[in-house]
């Protein structure tokens, strides 16, 4: 989750290798034997990936999180042209945003195996101005900006709002 919404919320023109959205992986040599065909809409198929009845739950909680991701994407122009500010990570947490003049977005990167807090006095430079924060995965509201706890392994995209 944390690669691919790095993936769909940085700068440049995104590309996902198919199968990433149900957890197809592997490795071959040669490369064209890396993925197999995506199961699915052949006879012959013992599964169907094309339906969330024939993925396991984690490859639908995956599918679902690219589903939902990359529509939010189409739909914001900020992640089309926006501008790119990134800080420093601060206890492992990487955190940029991207703006214009329509939207701003923050993501919080914690690829660590604790949980942290993070003070965003740091980032008032692009946080100045906003009050509260939607999260686009969850879409639960973040109305204390002050402090954002980020659990371990987790990526957040928030719709920071005035």
């Amino acid at each position: 989750k944390m690669g691919t919404g790095l993936l769909l919320t940085t700068r440049g023109i995104p590309c996902l290798y198919y199968g990433t959205e149900v957890l197809m992986k592997n490795y071959a040599n040669p490369d064209g034997l890396v993925r197999l065909d995506f199961e699915g809409g052949w006879k012959g198929d013992k599964e169907n990936k094309f339906e969330s009845s024939g993925r396991t739950a984690k490859e639908n909680e995956a599918f679902n999180f690219v589903r939902n991701l990359q529509n939010w994407r189409k739909n914001n122009t900020v992640l089309h042209d926006g501008k790119l500010m990134q800080f420093i990570p601060e206890n492992g947490v990487y955190t940029y945003f991207r703006y214009n003049n329509q939207k701003t977005v923050m993501v919080m990167l914690n690829p660590t195996d604790k949980a942290v807090s993070i003070n965003t006095n740091k980032y008032a430079e692009v946080m100045k101005d906003y009050t509260l924060a939607v999260d686009i995965i969850s879409d639960k509201t973040l109305n204390n900006l002050t402090n954002i706890s980020i659990p371990t392994k987790t990526i957040y995209i928030f719709e920071l709002k005035k």
